[in-house]
Order: C-alpha cells, then sequence, then structure tokens
C-alpha cells in the first residue's frame, strides 16, 4: 500500500518526516486501523516498508496550507506520482483525506464529467491503479468513520 498526502506542512519540512504536525492524526489512524502491529509515530516513517507500506506526497513543496499550491502544481505532482506507481506496483493507492481526493479525481480515466463529484472510499479505475482509496484525513477538521466504540473502521480486502 502507497499511503499519499498532499504536500508536507512546515513542521514536517522541518522534521524530514511524513505527517509530523503537532495536530496531524495519521499515525494514530494508522495505528487504530489495525494495520501496524506496533505505535508508531512520525519518527517512525522510514519504517513503514517493514510492514509493506510506502509513504510519498502529490506535491514535494512544503507550505503551511493546501491554499498556498497552485493548480499547476497538483498536475505536475500527479504526472511524478503516475511514474512512482508504474515504479512500484502498488496493490493499493491511498490518498490521504477527501481533499487530495478530490484535487486527483479530475486527473483519473474515467472521472464523472462536468465536475460531478464522487464519494471517497474504494473506487476502481485507471490502468495503473489496481485499487485507488480516499482515505479519511489526519487533520483535526476530518471526520473518520468510527464504529459505536469510537474505534476507526477499516474494510480490509
Amino acid at each position: 500500500m502507497l499511503f499519499v498526502g498532499i504536500n508536507p506542512g512546515v513542521r514536517s519540512a522541518l522534521t524530514g518526516h511524513h505527517f509530523a504536525g503537532y495536530s496531524n492524526r495519521f499515525w494514530k489512524l494508522l495505528w487504530e486501523s489495525r494495520l501496524l502491529p506496533e505505535r508508531v509515530t512520525f519518527e517512525d516513517d522510514d519504517r513503514l516498508p517493514e510492514w509493506g507500506f510506502g509513504i510519498t506526497n502529490l506535491i514535494a513543496r512544503p507550505s503551511p496550507g493546501i491554499d498556498d499550491l497552485r493548480p499547476a502544481e497538483y498536475l505536475e505532482g500527479w504526472k511524478v506520482l503516475e511514474k512512482k506507481i508504474a515504479r512500484l506496483q502498488p496493490s493499493v493507492v491511498a490518498l490521504i483525506g477527501v481533499t487530495l481526493y478530490r484535487a486527483v479525481l479530475p486527473l483519473l480515466d474515467g472521472a464523472p464529467a462536468g465536475g460531478a463529484r464522487r464519494s471517497g472510499g474504494p473506487q476502481r479505475q485507471l490502468q495503473l491503479w489496481r485499487d485507488a482509496r480516499g482515505l479519511p484525513g489526519a487533520r483535526p477538521g476530518d471526520r473518520a468513520p468510527l464504529d459505536n466504540n469510537g474505534r476507526l473502521l477499516y474494510n480490509a480486502k
């Protein structure tokens, strides 16, 4: 599985680790999803290949927020990401957060015409992608799907 974020935040750029923001919940949610055998933090991002995972960003340039990103950067980032996917051939590409999913959706073959919106979750499309998933974002304002006990719901294949 290849996890894809939009771009590094300021703290990620400063620390050199993915999803390092103080309020970022990526690592907590990854643990709660039961995809990892132990708790990890952003400082352990280089260990993800031990468990068959990779991590990257659509746009390499750090910024304080996504509002600072230009539309051309999304397109250029997509071209780079397509090459990574073709080279690495992950079984699943997990787009982290609905904002990234909606930004990438128009670039996918077979996307709805006229800007029609499609919900997150498993999506089957593209020659390069066997399975693309828009996962809940890790920012505090994003809503993760939880069960009645407050645990993250994860639909493993």
